[in-house]
């Protein structure tokens, strides 16, 4: 008799879930499993999952932004895994660390990952030789960052850079690494406290917003997605992207692709994705556990990722995603081992949103002006948000 276990995922693309689907058929036929599937968006799936955790109807098996990991393994809703069940999904070494990272906490391992995002700076290689910018260094720090900006600028460059103003958990992941360089971070976890109102933190943001300058008319006001697809389709010189960009230059742009360099951002990049959880209500645990070591392993790893346009989270599987050129890889495996996810917090899922709400409103009026007063629009959009999250976090 076959064993029906049901797997959530994140809805990535009708083609995503379909390519999903098909992967499995011979898994389930080989390992007599009935597999049923959910598709969550993830725009509700935080929700989506608190309603199942309070009121039942789990699934055994699913996809969970690495973020949200923390949150349910302290409500003691997730299955923990086992140091024997570790080891036989390749232990902590065969992963993406900041992937791994992000689904330990409390002493144990709650999540594996499954899917990689990390953000990388994008570039043309050639409108950076035409400007005279060694590709070296170019984006190591927020002074080389900016001087190689204005060096595509001055050299005629009409759009140097790009990159979203509108809402999206892109623009904190983006402060996040100017953050990092600086040495501070967004949130004090072990004080539960917020920090974007401490000078040095702030002084690090206000370096990332100060590349405005480097915005074209036509660059303003961009979606996720069209920041993206301007990159792609060649109307801007550098822009930082997922893995989903690089592999829209290759289906879109041949141009784009050909020309095409990568850089970790500020010597560390941001990195997320996706980890799978087994919840505590399975009944299924053992047919959880084969799923998911089927999931994560190389022969999956090589084929579905890509199909999404994400990286895989093995990294034995990673130069299975095609990159305009093979001396891409290094920078990207250095990229991948040397990156950092977000706080594993319990609250940082409403930290994260009311921040995802604010930077457009900040964004908005620093573009409705030629010379803006950065400092004064910081104060008026960043820091009182700072003093409300504090207070909801000394409540909680």
């Amino acid at each position: 008799m076959a064993r029906n276990i049901i797997l959530s995922t994140m809805a990535h693309s009708p083609e995503g879930f379909a390519s999903l689907q098909e992967e499995l058929k011979q898994f389930e036929m080989q390992c007599g499993m009935d597999i049923s599937f959910q598709e969550l968006d993830y725009v509700t799936g935080w929700s989506d999952f608190m309603r199942m955790t309070i009121y039942g109807g789990n699934p055994d098996v699913s996809e969970i932004g690495t973020t949200w990991v923390n949150d349910f393994a302290s409500m003691n809703t997730l299955r923990p895994f086992s140091a024997s069940e570790i080891r036989s999904l390749g232990g902590e070494e065969a992963f993406v660390p900041g992937v791994w990272k992000s689904g330990a906490s409390a002493g144990a391992l709650w999540a594996i990952p499954w899917l990689t995002d990390i953000s990388l700076v994008c570039y043309r290689r050639d409108l950076l030789a035409k400007a005279g910018v060694k590709e070296e260094g170019a984006f190591a720090t927020p002074t080389q960052f900016e001087q190689t900006l204005q060096q595509l600028k001055e050299a005629g460059i009409e759009s140097p850079w790009v990159v979203t103003t509108e809402r999206s958990y892109i623009n904190v992941h983006n402060l996040s690494m100017w953050v990092w360089q600086a040495g501070e971070d967004l949130v004090d976890t072990q004080n539960k406290v917020v920090l974007f109102d401490r000078p040095a933190v702030r002084a690090a943001i206000l370096s990332f917003f100060k590349l405005h300058r480097f915005l074209s008319p036509e660059m303003r006001h961009l979606s996720e997605q069209e920041a993206d697809g301007a990159f792609i389709t060649g109307k801007a010189a550098v822009a930082i992207c997922g893995p989903w960009a690089i592999s829209g230059a290759f289906r879109e742009n041949p141009e784009t692709a050909a020309h095409m360099g990568i850089a970790i951002p500020l010597g560390g990049a941001y990195t997320g994705g996706a980890s799978l959880i087994i919840w505590q209500r399975t009944g299924q645990a053992q047919a959880a556990l084969e799923l998911i070591g089927h999931l994560t392993s190389r022969e999956f790893q090589t084929v579905f990722p890509k199909a999404i346009g994400l990286f895989p989270a093995r990294l034995d599987s990673i130069e299975a995603f095609p990159l305009p050129d093979t001396s891409l890889y290094p920078v990207l495996m250095q990229a991948l081992k040397t990156s950092r996810s977000l706080p594993s917090l319990g609250l940082w899922g409403l930290i994260e949103d009311r921040l995802a709400h604010a930077i457009p409103n900040l964004w908005k009026d620093i573009l409705s002006s030629e010379d803006p007063d950065l400092e004064g629009l910081y104060d008026k959009h960043i820091i009182p948000l700072a003093n409300r999250l504090n207070i909801t976090m000394s409540q909680s």
